[in-house]
């Protein structure tokens, strides 16, 4: 029966004042866990009892109580929660959400080689709570099949379950608060040496997001394959595999393996941790393709959380001051923005302006052409020898007003009472009126009695009659 430190822990005991041993579940070398009953709630709860605090060191004493406040701060469905967490007569403890199931080691054990979705799917679940532990600073370090547990939901699907954040490290660049980031010594392993990364074999310090994820690569080829990746007949040799050989293709185990998982799976196991995926979300997303239908919350919740945590990121950058030289890709890049926005406006500025020239300068020109300076007599044959566009022609002609028409039509009356030959010869070279236009030989009798009008030396003009004064044989070739 499992001892701790001054009194029986067996079925039926009293702990703690409020919790009643209904029995006990495992027991090993660091403590023993049991069902309890909490006597103020009457619901069923997990207790990890450690055996005694004498054989404690004081940081795994400090380590178990990091996992209940790193466990704590975490909401996902799929971690186990941490309900409380105190010491008993120099024994400390801590009180667990109570699961009925079995554990991923147990399953496989039971069921064999489970199928892609399968595998796929309770790796998903796994991501899920593993990326809000990333999120908060926390490195759980020792995932394996025997850490996560499998139960069912009423609908009947299943439901997985992260347990045992004892040896998780905190992160100080991302952790919220102000513990201590992690109480392993220089050169003391923590884990299990199987589902180790290299760089946390070597050093467990160094352990690192990337480090779970390695494990997370690790626990998917097993769950396809019901074997270890790597085999050995000790720990040392599973170090020294892990640290030099390659993971063995999972196609070579199961040749119904799509390709696109087997190339998920080498990219997890990558030696280096920068070959790897850069986060889990991003494991996740490449596994998207293969998620059954029971697992797409969970993936649809990663892709929600995934961009809400970059938009922080993107926040928290922006309201910082950035290191020299850390920052200087965002100024580039803000600059460059700057540079070509003002480019695109400069250029829109001139199509603008010259759109706006080619409508309205033919206006301008007609407006200049209608108002005479009183120093400056207009030449015909200037008008006769600068050619015009169609449209600027087109514009022009129809800004003559009534008062000139009316004029005009009285000066031609005139000429044809007064030279009748010279008459019949403009009513033969000029063309008639069309649309309230008026002849060249018009406008310029108009013109010439506008200048009488004002005193000018009109004296050829009153020898010879006004359509005989304007006439211009070019205007006959028109």
């Amino acid at each position: 029966m499992p001892r701790t430190a001054s009194f029986d822990f067996e079925p039926g005991a009293i702990f703690a004042g409020k919790y009643r041993v209904e029995r006990i579940l495992a027991s090993g070398g660091q403590g023993t866990i049991a069902v309890a009953t909490h006597l103020r709630l009457h619901q069923p709860v997990a207790l990890k009892v450690a055996h005694s605090s004498e054989n404690l060191e004081p940081e795994a004493i400090e380590r178990l109580f990091r996992e209940a406040r790193a466990t704590f701060r975490l909401t996902s469905e799929h971690i186990a929660r941490i309900f409380d967490v105190d010491v008993e007569r120099g024994v400390p403890f801590i009180v667990m959400e109570y699961l009925e199931g079995r554990d991923l080691k147990a399953l496989l054990a039971e069921c064999g080689q489970l199928t892609c979705a399968e595998a796929v799917g309770l790796l998903v679940h796994a991501i899920d709570g593993i990326a809000e532990a990333h999120d908060a600073g926390i490195i759980h370090r020792d995932l394996k099949p025997s850490n996560l547990f499998v139960q069912q939901r009423p609908d009947g699907t299943p439901l997985l379950k992260v347990l045992d954040f004892g040896v998780s490290k905190a992160n100080p660049a991302a952790s919220r608060s102000d513990e201590v980031a992690d109480l392993t010594a220089p050169l003391r392993m923590l884990g299990t040496p199987r589902y180790m990364a290299p760089e946390q074999a070597c050093d467990a310090r160094a352990a690192s997001a990337a480090s779970d994820i390695w494990a997370l690569g690790l626990i998917l080829q097993e769950m396809l394959t019901v074997s270890p990746v790597f085999r050995a007949r000790n720990e040392v040799e599973e170090l020294a595999q892990i640290l030099t050989k390659s993971p063995t293709p999972v196609s070579l185990i199961r040749p119904d393996v799509p390709p696109e998982i087997e190339r998920i799976l080498l990219r997890c196991l990558q030696k280096d941790p920068e070959h790897r995926f850069a986060d889990v979300r991003e494991l996740a997303e490449q596994l998207a393709p293969f998620v059954p239908p029971w697992a797409t919350i969970e993936l649809a919740r990663l892709r929600r959380s995934g961009r809400a945590t970059h938009r922080a990121d993107e926040s928290n950058r922006g309201d910082s001051t950035p290191a020299p030289g850390v920052a200087a890709r965002p100024v580039e890049r803000s600059l460059g923005r700057i540079v070509r926005r003002s480019t695109l406006a400069a250029v829109g500025i001139v199509g603008l302006s010259t759109a706006a020239a080619v409508l309205f300068a033919p206006q301008l020109r007609a407006k200049q052409g209608e108002v005479v300076s009183d120093n400056e007599i207009r030449s015909p044959s200037a008008d006769r020898n600068t050619p015009r566009p169609p449209l600027v022609q087109a514009l022009v002609l129809p800004t003559r007003t009534e008062a000139s028409r009316s004029e005009s039509h009285a000066l031609a009356r005139a000429s044809q009472s007064t030279a009748s030959v010279h008459t019949s010869s403009l009513s033969t070279a000029t063309p008639r009126p069309r649309n309230g236009q008026v002849p060249r030989t018009r406008r310029n009798a108009v013109r010439a009695k506008e200048r009488g009008a004002r005193g000018e030396s009109v004296v050829a003009a009153s020898q010879q009659p006004a359509a005989e004064l304007t006439f211009d044989p070019l205007d006959s070739r028109k």
